[in-house]
């Protein structure tokens, strides 16, 4: 960013692979950075692409791939795997104990396993999902706890959605 700290590398598909990274969301400049760990020709030739995608819902916002980054979620959220390990944390924070419908949908060609927690970080239940499966449980958080979306087999093509609804 424009304070000089890195919010992502990837290096998924190693060399003279193609590199994807399906969504980024950009609130500020950034600066892309190319490096070549294995060649040392003078002459070897990349290419970078960057295309604007418009998405009628929210989308992730990196990083957040540690508890200390977690993303807010209110409602509705598209999350890309970026990475082959990639872990993304949201943050539920209210003023007392809410019951929440929670579902998530898995990327197409994929699997992730979702996880929710108390508000210390201690895992509360884990479900994994492949291929588009979709699944929807309820808990309920007291004032603050997180859904931790972590990938199990990357797909960098598609994303999941992500629904969190307050239970009245």
């Amino acid at each position: 960013d424009s304070n000089r700290k890195k919010l992502l590398e990837i290096n998924n598909t190693g060399s003279g692979g193609t590199e994807t990274l399906p969504a980024f969301y950009i609130k500020e400049t950034i600066y892309l950075a190319v490096t070549s760990n294995t060649n040392t020709d003078p002459d070897a030739s990349y290419s970078v692409a960057v295309t604007e995608i418009n998405s009628f819902n929210p989308v992730e916002v990196e990083p957040n791939n540690r508890k200390e980054d977690a993303e807010a979620i209110k409602d509705i959220v598209k999350g890309y795997t970026t990475t082959a390990g990639d872990i993304d944390y949201y943050i539920i924070t209210n003023d007392f104990r809410k019951n929440y419908r929670i579902e998530l949908r898995s990327p197409g060609n994929g699997a992730v396993k979702i996880s929710t927690t108390d508000q210390s970080g201690y895992i509360i239940k884990t479900r994994e999902l492949r291929n588009g499966e979709t699944a929807a449980f309820n808990e309920i958080f007291e004032k603050k706890g997180y859904i931790i979306i972590e990938t199990v087999v990357a797909d960098f093509e598609h994303p999941y959605d992500l629904i969190v609804e307050e239970n009245r």
